[in-house]
């Protein structure tokens, strides 16, 4: 019997798929021998395997009747076959409760547990990873009309420098709320989790494999990269409502007026080297406003030399929008934080008695 695949390699045939049966004098049985033996012994063997002693018995008897099968009569028989696959409208579905159904009479309800144990946490993964990788933007559209809750359970799984981003697009009493939400998260059972990452998913059109972390932690990051007047919102709604939290909030962050406490004056030269001129410019030309501390301690730091070309070129500057001396302080917060991370230069640690507020 000529061995081809069904799917894949096709005898040379003039029979279209929508003509009548092309091959009457075959009854059903033999045309379903001529299909399976079109698969050869390999592939029929798992089909084959399927059968029931009466089902194997009927293809037996069909089989013994065949002759020589010519090729145009086997693509005949597939053609006819597809054709009515088409016309029947058959739909396989998907989904996991449909991989529960069809495996409950195979195997046992422990084994189906644990698979299927295993395609939800598959699932959750991929969900959560599509949802911390998409833009800020996007992020931000999507979680606006949720409860603040929901918000700050993204929050607390992206990045510092994402989540202050989606803050700064809303007003200053929604990211105020969010970031309260977040300081009193707790971990969400798995269930929850879940549906909070498929309803996110969908909204998105489109790991939770690591332990958040604290709170305080999270938000003091956030707030190193949220712009100066929501940033002061916030802190301040903690301060007067939550001292406690507030003094371990700050103690994670670190922002431009934190420079003068966290940096070692001989890095100062390293920092203004990794910074563009023009943006360290405006960053203290606005310093003289919201941190002149750290204005104070970075001119005195440098040669004299540089130092003095600075301070000529912030008089001929004048003034700068507190919008663009907000942007340009958070440039240099973040070249810091990637001197830091290369090992470059290290923060210094504030004394734990040490009262912040």
């Amino acid at each position: 019997m000529p061995s081809t695949s069904i799917t894949k390699t096709r005898l040379p045939s003039p029979v279209a798929v929508t003509t009548p049966p092309a091959h009457p004098r075959l009854t059903k049985p033999q045309k379903a021998a001529v299909l399976i033996g079109a698969l050869g012994k390999i592939s029929a063997k798992p089909f084959l395997e399927t059968l029931d002693e009466g089902a194997l018995r009927h293809f037996a008897a069909a089989m013994s009747t065949l002759r020589q099968v010519r090729p145009d009569t086997i693509n005949g028989v597939i053609d006819e076959f597809l054709h009515e696959l088409e016309t029947a409208g058959l739909v396989v579905a998907g989904g996991l409760n449909h991989v529960r159904e069809l495996l409950k009479d195979y195997v046992s309800d422990a084994v189906i547990e644990r698979i299927m144990a295993e395609l939800n946490q598959t699932e959750q993964r991929d969900v959560w990873r599509d949802i911390i990788t998409a833009p800020a933007a996007a992020l931000a559209d999507v979680l606006e009309p949720e409860h603040p809750q929901i918000a700050a359970v993204v929050l607390a799984r992206l990045p510092a420098e994402c989540a202050a981003e989606i803050l700064s697009a809303y007003e200053a009493d929604h990211a105020r709320d969010i970031v309260v939400a977040l300081s009193d998260s707790r971990e969400l059972a798995g269930d929850v989790l879940a549906e909070i990452g498929r309803v996110l998913h969908e909204g998105l059109s489109q790991q939770t494999s690591h332990k958040p972390a604290p709170p305080t932690d999270r938000i003091g990051s956030i707030m190193n990269f949220t712009p100066g007047p929501i940033r002061d919102h916030i802190l301040a709604h903690f301060e007067s409502t939550n001292p406690k939290t507030s003094t371990a909030i700050r103690r994670k962050m670190f922002t431009f007026a934190d420079i003068s406490a966290r940096i070692t004056p001989r890095d100062i030269g390293t920092i203004a080297q990794a910074v563009d001129e023009a943006t360290l410019l405006r960053a203290l030309v606005g310093a003289e406003k919201n941190a002149a501390d750290t204005r104070d301690f970075v001119l005195s730091n440098m040669s004299k030399r540089m130092a003095a070309q600075l301070e000529d070129a912030m008089a001929e500057l004048g003034t700068v929008k507190a919008a663009e001396s907000d942007t340009a302080q958070l440039d240099v917060i973040r070249a810091i934080r990637t001197l830091v991370d290369d090992g470059t230069i290290t923060l210094l640690d504030l004394p734990e008695e040490d009262d912040l507020a």
